[in-house]
């Protein structure tokens, strides 16, 4: 590294970022051929809410023009105003892409991680994005899904209650203008299924104490937080009374036999009561009562069909039952509903 280049830092930097007078240097990487194509077609088609491609430094490094601005350094509490401003650059940006060669039989390019940490802000609002290495044809709802997980830090309770961030998530999808069909709450959720890859940097990011967690855990995290802003006064009450609004979509994406923790599954249902057995093996049962309002505990015996049939059992709202190996990791599940009357 020269005397004249600054490495810059904050944000999501790619380690060796630095910045040469008005450029920025950045190393290549796999994708590198697909974001110089799509950088062309941004700057052919007049949109400058993206560097631009300046062409290859004699070490290879790809040579951008410089964005002046603030990036910040962490996910947080953003305004009204740069929550909106954040929405429309990101449908600025997917609507120029539409009409590039790129996106094949997508809808658009995704920027694949358009965080509050990739958008350069002036006078307090975002006007650009940046490291577009994740980028990739997509939907619109991939990106604005996971754009409004971090623009609004969803799964931090810190800051927002959930009926206050039911509010700016709604919000933030008028903002963009997002189609009827799509569901904020359901984008949100695809976003923490289909975006792993970034998750631990967000939480590498998210406050800088959170410890790191695995990308199940968050998914977990998140699906607990987002049904609280589906169902609030679900939420009100201990354990699983959130157990009322899952589905067998939902909780295939919470529970992933082989994979999701003993320790995940009671961050997002809450703990309780456990049946043990001398194998090794543990199930534990949720029910929700919807007459009684609050959710319960039922112990099963024996373990031979518990989560393989409907046996017979008391009328019910929605029954879970999980099954976990030695290892205390999921193996099997069954999400049952009330019988029809």
């Amino acid at each position: 590294m020269t005397d004249s280049e600054i490495p810059l830092t904050g944000g999501r930097v790619t380690p060796g970022v630095v910045r040469v007078g008005a450029t920025v240097r950045r190393p290549q990487g796999p994708q590198s051929a697909f974001v110089h194509q799509l950088l062309r077609g941004l700057a052919e088609s007049g949109f400058a809410g993206a560097p631009q491609l300046l062409g290859v430094d004699d070490l290879d490094r790809e040579i951008l023009s410089f964005l002046p601005g603030d990036v910040p350094a962490d996910l947080g509490a953003f305004t009204a105003a740069q929550l909106g401003a954040a929405a429309r650059l990101l449908r600025a940006l997917h609507d120029v892409s539409a009409a590039l060669g790129l996106r094949g039989a997508s809808e658009v390019v995704c920027h694949g991680d358009p965080s509050p940490c990739n958008a350069v802000f002036h006078d307090g609002l975002p006007y650009a994005w940046i490291d577009f290495d994740g980028a990739y044809p997509g939907s619109r709802s991939d990106d604005l899904g996971y754009a409004a997980w971090l623009w609004l830090d969803i799964g931090n309770d810190d800051d927002w209650a959930p009926d206050v961030q039911q509010q700016r998530l709604a919000q933030f999808f008028a903002d963009y203008g997002a189609a009827p069909h799509i569901d904020p709450v359901a984008a949100v959720l695809a976003a923490g299924g289909t975006a792993g890859k970034a998750v631990l940097r967000v939480d590498e990011t998210r406050r800088g104490q959170r410890r790191r967690r695995s990308t199940m855990t968050k998914k977990a995290a998140i699906l607990l937080y987002l049904t609280c802003l589906v169902g609030p006064s679900a939420c009100t009450t201990v354990g699983n009374g959130e157990m009322k609004i899952l589905t067998q979509n939902s909780t295939g994406q919470l529970l992933v036999p082989g994979q999701t923790s003993r320790a995940d599954v009671e961050r997002s249902l809450g703990q309780g009561k456990a049946i043990h057995f001398d194998s090794g093996y543990e199930v534990w049962v949720y029910e929700f009562q919807g007459k009684q309002g609050l959710p319960q505990w039922v112990n099963y015996v024996p373990l031979v069909g518990l989560v393989t049939t409907h046996v017979p059992r008391k009328p019910t709202e929605k029954e879970l039952r999980i099954l976990f190996d030695q290892q205390g990791v999921v193996k099997k599940w069954l999400l049952l509903d009330a019988p029809a009357t």
